[in-house]
């Protein structure tokens, strides 16, 4: 595969076949429809060049590829970004995942603090904290401090947030704009 690995290999056939069909697509006028099999190769680039993209660039934990994101968003809107790319907000299930996330995020953002949204939040029932996909979270990471320890938001502050640089968990306001992290299948 001349010094490219499978994956590589695979993402690039896949960005050829997804600007192909942009070309093509360009040259049809709005009478024509897109053969069955042009249709499909668009809905699988569509699908899967993101999961490609994110275990390429990302963190590849276990089944899971997680991507962060360098743009401002609130709660909602990285929600709606992740989910338009194809995957979901992160959701660390277990203390290895969690661990993985806090090192790929440090590197990313080092030095510094730059908190990110993870797929968690309580804002069904005051201290319920459940993933995005509604399952309830069971391992958790909050920060304490005895200064100041989480959550501490009361009915405030009800999305959760990881800090870059210890990966600790904070509770913050829904609407704050922040990066974000993406998980997709493997």
């Amino acid at each position: 595969m001349g010094g490219h690995s499978r994956k590589e290999h695979d993402h690039l056939h896949l960005q050829h076949l997804a600007d192909a069909l942009i070309q093509s697509d360009l040259q049809f006028d709005h009478f024509t429809q897109l053969t069955t099999y042009d249709a499909l190769t668009l809905v699988l680039y569509r699908c899967c060049y993101f999961v490609l993209a994110g275990c390429v660039k990302g963190q590849k934990v276990g089944h899971k590829c997680f991507l962060v994101y360098r743009t401002y968003e609130t709660y909602m809107g990285a929600s709606q970004k992740c989910q338009e790319r194809g995957g979901r907000m992160a959701m660390p299930r277990d203390r290895r995942e969690q661990e993985a996330l806090a090192d790929y995020v440090k590197s990313a953002f080092h030095p510094g603090n730059w908190p990110v949204w993870l797929g968690i939040n309580d804002l069904r029932s005051e201290g319920l904290y459940l993933f995005e996909d509604t399952t309830r979270v069971t391992y958790f990471q909050w920060r304490k401090h005895f200064l100041s320890s989480q959550p501490d938001g009361g009915k405030r502050e009800n999305c959760v947030a990881m800090s870059s640089d210890d990966g600790d968990w904070w509770d913050n306001y829904c609407d704050r704009r922040m990066y974000y992290l993406c998980e997709f299948d493997a």
